[in-house]
């Protein structure tokens, strides 16, 4: 690498929107770091300590993600849990590099501590098993992000890798999304279908990420984003964080993608023992691991643009005033022309939280509201 090339990256703020550790070590039954250390190079895992260090991340948001048979189990609260549990007990393993992080100015701070800031996005609505008490207990243990859905539908909202079933988000659906603006939980738009992304976009009242997602437009892969929803994004003020996986960006890779989404289905129908399963899809993706590689040429305005995205997120985050005080957000449109952002830090143009907030800006269903009293910006 150049060092005009790790100049651009290092004057980046990176912020890395999702991170699949946390499952890998339940797979490899090592929930309490005894035989993974992270501090060494760990080759047979997705991340550890120095290629975190290697890659200048300043923030990463790990995901507390279950599969959607966990539903089926009836268990898919109490996996997301150990989930949730497994990156608290990570960063506090580790203190010399992570620090948990609740608030957008956390990233900065511990940033300039030369620590690494550990959010929690969980991944997948089913997680939460119909039930906004369960949402707002993960927001309380440190949640900021909740992807809509994963790999299938939830009974209110449709995965980009199911069959429509709400065409977009039933009424409960925006109850969610609602929920989460309410108490300042990013919406990600990552997994859920074209419609769901449409519907939560115009439902929220914060802008939306999309945490591990890339154009539809150049892999024509179902977890990408169409261009009608990425202009939503940019209008909204949103931030899609691309994901570099082949699938993601090469259009042949997104064609193979398919075909193994296609052989995934066959082959859960024709072994519905799950070990009998297993063993035949590791068999399958084995025999195709080949030609996963893309180079592309690109500007320093690009990779900058790119890299960038860290302080895209903070800002979107930033827009939930009061983000770890529930009882205190209002949604403020910050496209709007008049918007400062210095007049959400200015505590004059707020009041204490009221039961009867004025001119309907507020937007949640519960008694906690916050009256705004600056610019009319909606």
């Amino acid at each position: 690498v150049s060092k005009k090339a790790l100049a651009l990256h290092n004057s980046c703020l990176l912020v890395d929107g999702h991170n699949d550790l946390p499952w890998q070590f339940r797979q490899k039954e090592d929930m309490s770091f005894l035989q993974l250390d992270l501090r060494k190079d760990l080759p047979q895992l997705h991340t550890d300590i120095p290629r975190l260090k290697k890659g200048n991340v300043g923030a990463q948001l790990w995901a507390a993600y279950v599969p959607t048979e966990a539903t089926k189990r009836k268990s898919a609260v109490r996996e997301t849990l150990e989930q949730i549990d497994v990156i608290h007990r990570m960063a506090a393993a580790y203190p010399e590099t992570f620090e948990f992080a609740r608030t957008s100015s956390d990233i900065r701070a511990i940033r300039s501590r030369g620590k690494i800031a550990c959010l929690i996005g969980v991944e997948g609505g089913h997680s939460i098993d119909n039930s906004l008490g369960v949402l707002r207990t993960f927001y309380d243990l440190g949640v900021r992000y909740m992807t809509l859905t994963h790999s299938e539908n939830t009974e209110w909202a449709d995965s980009c890798t199911d069959e429509p079933r709400n065409h977009g988000l039933s009424a409960f659906g925006e109850d969610v999304i609602r929920e989460m603006n309410r108490l300042g939980m990013m919406v990600d738009i990552s997994h859920v279908s074209p419609d769901t992304m449409r519907h939560a976009i115009r439902i929220s009242k914060a802008p939306v990420i999309a945490s591990h997602s890339s154009a539809r437009a150049v892999a024509d892969h179902p977890r990408n984003v169409p261009d009608d929803v990425l202009r939503l994004v940019k209008n909204q003020g949103g931030v899609v964080m691309v994901n570099f996986y082949p699938g993601f960006v090469s259009p042949d890779s997104a064609v193979r993608w398919k075909e193994q989404m296609r052989v995934y289905k066959l082959y859960r129908e024709k072994y519905p023992k799950p070990s009998d399963f297993q063993t035949a899809i590791n068999q399958y993706l084995a025999a195709c691991a080949q030609d996963y590689t893309r180079r592309f040429a690109t500007t320093d305005r690009q990779i900058t643009f790119t890299l960038d995205a860290g302080r895209k997120f903070i800002r979107v985050w930033r827009t939930f005033k009061g983000e770890s005080q529930r009882s205190c957000h209002a949604f403020i449109n910050v496209s709007h022309p008049k918007f400062k952002m210095g007049d959400l830090l200015k505590p004059e143009t707020w009041k204490a939280p009221a039961l009867n907030a004025a001119r309907g800006n507020v937007l949640d269903r519960t008694s906690y509201r916050a009256q705004w009293t600056g610019p009319e910006y909606l």
